[in-house]
This record gives structure tokens, C-alpha cells and sequence, in this order.
């Protein structure tokens, strides 16, 4: 018998945004890594500006 692990749903690998450039330069996301599975359940939390919308976004989880 082969119990197998949950199915991958949605992998983000190495995902980064920066906004601004040079000395005013904001790192809203540096190199995140997510992978969610089937049938678990995701809050993703954080201060305004932080990257919320646009990991979404980039994800095509938010339309």
C-alpha cells in the first residue's frame, strides 16, 4: 500500500518585487518560495505593502 502526499495545488518559487529604484528602493518581496496542497488552508498576513496583493496577483489567485 502507497500513501501519497497531498496534491500540489500552487507552487510560487523564488518570487520577488521590488518598487522604487536605487537609494529608495523597497523590497516588497525577496525570493518568497510557497506551495500549497490540496486541501489546505492559506492566510497570507502583513503589514500594508508588504507584497499581499501582488503575490496574488501573481499567482492568479486574485482576479
Amino acid at each position: 500500500m502507497s500513501v501519497r502526499g497531498p496534491q500540489q495545488v500552487l507552487e510560487l518559487a523564488k518570487v520577488s518585487r521590488t518598487f522604487g529604484e536605487g537609494a529608495t528602493a523597497v523590497a516588497a518581496l525577496r525570493e518568497v518560495d510557497l506551495t500549497i496542497g490540496t486541501g489546505e488552508f492559506v492566510a497570507v498576513m502583513g503589514p500594508s505593502g508588504s507584497g499581499k496583493s501582488y503575490g496574488g496577483d501573481q499567482s492568479g489567485l486574485r482576479t
